[in-house]
């Protein structure tokens, strides 16, 4: 990664910094983000990681380690839902949703 100026984070060594961009990696799945002005770089990114391995695109992220991903470009905003997640843990102890705060 340090050859196409990626460098990786002291916290988590999973997520590399660098070139205006932050790249996610866990297994064989890849999540990279830029800001609009890097997107050439980002590009260029793209295509060196692909001359090293096989790899193809799947679009806008929704889901990533079954976290779903809700963006709203227009106001800059970002969500990561565990609905998914609550809601089986929920059944596995035979909850049932409540609306009541203790």
């Amino acid at each position: 990664m340090r050859k196409i100026g990626l460098v990786a984070l002291e916290e988590d060594n999973c997520v590399f910094m660098g070139r205006g961009m932050i790249m996610f990696f866990y297994v064989d799945d890849i999540i990279l983000m830029n800001r609009k002005e890097d997107r050439q770089a980002a590009e260029e990114l793209k295509s060196q990681l692909k001359s090293l391995f096989e790899m193809r695109e799947l679009g806008e992220v929704r889901w990533f380690l079954g976290i779903r991903v809700v963006r709203d470009r227009s106001q800059r905003k970002l969500w990561l839902s565990l609905e998914n997640y609550i809601t089986e843990k929920m059944k596995d102890l035979n909850l049932q949703p409540s609306t009541e705060v203790i």
